[in-house]
């Protein structure tokens, strides 16, 4: 039948537009640097953790791009200041890596 034919070709097509979409945006993301400023201990600790939540709003801040939380992904939690590296799953074969600046806040 031609009908599953079509269908197929419609995902394919939805496929390549969305992954034309995730290249897009890896180009502007891969290897950018957010700076995110935190209170941190003297050791470089910082007293809570970052959030997934937190990044999706830097990125929207400093990149003026909505990348959605489940997209987002940290090995392990971010505690400490320095450079960490952040992972965006933007398409099954689009990933793109950010680090995340982390600098303590000065009063």
């Amino acid at each position: 039948s031609l009908g599953l034919v079509g269908s197929e070709m419609c995902i394919r097509d939805r496929n390549e537009v969305e992954k034309n979409k995730a290249n897009e945006t890896f180009q502007i993301l891969n290897n950018a640097e957010l700076e995110v400023f935190k209170e941190a201990m003297e050791n470089g600790q910082l007293y809570g953790s970052i959030n997934i939540k937190e990044i999706v709003t830097l990125i929207k801040e400093q990149k003026n791009l909505d990348i959605s939380a489940e997209k987002i992904e940290t090995k392990g939690q971010l505690k400490n200041t320095g450079i960490s590296k952040v992972y965006i799953n933007l398409h099954a074969e689009v990933i793109a890596t950010i680090n995340l600046n982390v600098k303590p806040k000065v009063e």
